[in-house]
């Protein structure tokens, strides 16, 4: 029998069961120049914090209320603690005191 040629090299069986990426080639990589590198992460981060004001500024008026209650509820929190610790003991029981610390707060 006369042996065949074939395009594709022959392997052993042991680099058969070897797993693994096949050997890389080493081609020579393409040079990038400045202009087509990828944006620099500051770029991003600006445009980013841009974008972030614009709609911070565009939606102002629907945000002020909000605002406007995290900071009541900032201001009130301390009040709502030392009424809910100072609570008579029958409220405490019942699981009271901090609804009624914050309806009083809230009435005021």
């Amino acid at each position: 029998m006369a042996p065949t040629e074939s395009a594709a090299p022959t392997m052993s069986s042991s680099q058969r069961s070897r797993p693994g990426p096949p050997a890389a080639t080493s081609r020579p990589r393409p040079s990038r120049s400045p202009s087509s590198s990828a944006p620099h992460p500051a770029r991003i981060s600006s445009l980013v914090v841009i974008a972030v004001v614009w709609v911070v500024v565009a939606a102002w008026a629907a945000l002020v209320p909000f605002i406007f209650g995290l900071l009541v509820a900032y201001i009130l929190l301390p009040v709502v603690n030392w009424l809910d610790d100072h609570a008579p003991r029958f409220l405490r029981r019942r699981a009271l005191a901090r609804p009624l610390a914050i309806v009083r707060c809230t009435s005021w």
